[in-house]
């Protein structure tokens, strides 16, 4: 797929800002008014989600992530498929 030069900069800019964290890291973060946001399918999200948690499909993600996130400078946790976590588990 080829991509405008300005959207390449701009994925560019945003990987930058991406920070991996630690569970315990996302706890605080989450605890300090961090948006918690799961990237799954529905019925993976329905499976067992934290509390309090958003969810997005990877399909509607930039559709609708102002309706998660109205404020561009707001601070998400975001988790994406893979193994579930251990609090949602619970």
């Amino acid at each position: 797929m080829n991509h405008s030069e300005d959207f390449l900069r701009l994925a560019n800019e945003t990987k930058q800002r991406i920070k991996e964290v630690s569970p315990e890291k996302a706890t605080q973060l989450t605890e300090k008014g961090a948006i918690i946001l799961v990237v799954r399918e529905k019925v993976e999200f329905d499976e067992g989600h934290i509390e309090g948690a958003e969810h997005l499909s990877r399909g509607t993600l930039e559709m609708r992530i102002n309706e998660v996130a109205p404020e561009k400078d707001a601070l998400i946790v975001l988790l994406l498929r893979g193994r579930k976590p251990r609090r949602a588990r619970r």
